[in-house]
């Protein structure tokens, strides 16, 4: 059982929270971000997170911004998940990240982060999310709205944190 999106909060608003949670990280290491929106994201919702590519923008220009390295990020899917709802349902969110360099167009990486899955597999780095978000019951996690809403973004800065790992600043 899946909550695809908390509390009216959307894939693409959570998307702007994590990229600027990114950019702040990034600019408090000294580096200049640039952020380019990128309306050529292939998502039509008929596939599924293993193929990571398909989130993510086709093609990245001319770099015509004059950037060392494209960030590319895309949240699949936000929400809650539960193996039962006897257990809980626990507040997810499931990211894909491209990191390529602007002048070769040579791809570093393509990697999937799950924060707070309860699913384990072998093709995403999976990160826990604090039990404290953790709801019992259909009822009592759609109950209180706000507090849906604030266990799914707890997620955000260490989900932003993993991608600067990952880019290896």
């Amino acid at each position: 059982r899946r909550l695809s999106q908390a509390a009216g909060n959307s894939p693409r608003e959570l998307a702007q929270k994590l990229v600027s949670a990114v950019q702040n990280g990034l600019e408090r290491k000294n580096k200049q971000v640039i952020l380019i929106n990128s309306n050529d994201k292939n998502i039509d919702g008929k596939k599924y997170i293993y193929d990571p590519n398909y989130f993510l923008a086709k093609s990245y220009g001319s770099n015509a911004h004059s950037v060392d390295a494209y960030l590319d990020i895309a949240v699949v899917r936000a929400g809650y998940s539960a193996y039962s709802p006897s257990v809980g349902y626990k507040p997810m969110v499931h990211i894909v990240v491209r990191w390529i360099d602007a002048s070769s167009a040579k791809v570093h990486f393509t990697k999937i982060f799950s924060w707070g899955s309860i699913y384990n597999d072998d093709k995403s780095t999976l990160i826990p999310a604090p039990d404290k978000y953790t709801v019992v019951g259909f009822e009592a996690l759609i109950h209180d709205k706000a507090r849906m809403v604030e266990g799914v973004h707890q997620g955000i800065p260490e989900l932003s944190q993993h991608i600067i790992q990952a880019i290896g600043l």
